[in-house]
């Protein structure tokens, strides 16, 4: 699902899918309302709902093989998730149109691990499942880019370009999930985010930096300490009661 602004697709911008088809947003759609859309994640929080039957959609190309009825449910209760449920990197609705694709994954580093239990396993492939799909959508990238179809480049927390030499393997074992994280995860993940960032794009896309700019990343001072932040040796065990944030004084 598709929300665009003016500036992106004029006059008024436009919502909609291939599949039902597109509209201008209607004055009471919201940006905090595709926020929203983006916050949902199954199952632990419901999808955001729409009913498109006043949203004026046209253009669509419907399935033919669906039933009228079927498409008239659909229709009339449009369920939004977050986006990375098909598309963690939201690389398809701008590959196709756009010249320059910056991409920025910043996901947890996949690993193999010794599984021994049946939530564990069941786990670990759904895990594998979403990782092939981006995988997957990461080598069309980078063949287009190689191609020079597009200019661009990708990283991640994985990016052997980085900011802590030596310390690279620790910072890609930290966990990336919604639970809290102290004050030194938070400054390493950060600073090392911005560090493989500008390395990757001078690196693979130098034709797009219109500005040039010493390079000075947030938090100097998890550069020389990065692990007596208060960043535990546990970072990267999820934990299922979660955590508590410490409060600072």
């Amino acid at each position: 699902w598709l929300f665009a602004d003016a500036a992106s697709v004029g006059p008024r911008g436009r919502i909609g899918d291939d599949r039902l088809g597109h509209a201008a947003p209607p004055p009471s759609l919201r940006i905090v309302d595709a926020v929203a859309a983006s916050c949902a994640y199954p199952p632990f929080l419901a999808p955001m709902e729409l009913d498109g039957r006043v949203l004026g959609l046209v253009g669509g190309t419907a399935d033919p093989d669906e039933p009228d009825e079927v498409r008239e449910a659909i229709l009339r209760r449009i369920q939004l998730v977050d986006g990375g449920v098909y598309d963690n990197l939201g690389v398809e609705r701008v590959w196709s149109d756009h010249a320059t694709v910056l991409v920025s994954d910043g996901g947890a580093v996949f690993r193999g691990r010794a599984v021994a239990t049946v939530v564990s396993r069941l786990w670990h492939v759904l895990s594998v499942a979403g990782s092939g799909g981006q995988t997957t959508r990461l080598r069309w990238l980078r063949a287009a880019l190689s191609a020079g179809d597009l200019q661009g480049a990708a990283w991640s927390l994985g990016s052997p370009a980085g900011g802590h030499p030596g310390r690279v393997a620790e910072i890609n074992r930290i966990r990336t999930d919604l639970d809290a994280f102290t004050a030194g995860e938070q400054m390493v993940l950060e600073r090392h985010g911005y560090l493989v960032a500008d390395a990757s794009v001078r690196r693979h896309s130098p034709q797009v930096v219109a500005l040039e700019a010493p390079t000075a990343p947030p938090h100097p001072e998890a550069a020389v300490a990065a692990w007596s932040l208060g960043s535990p040796a546990g970072s990267a065990r999820v934990t299922a009661r979660g955590r508590r944030r410490r409060r600072r004084g």
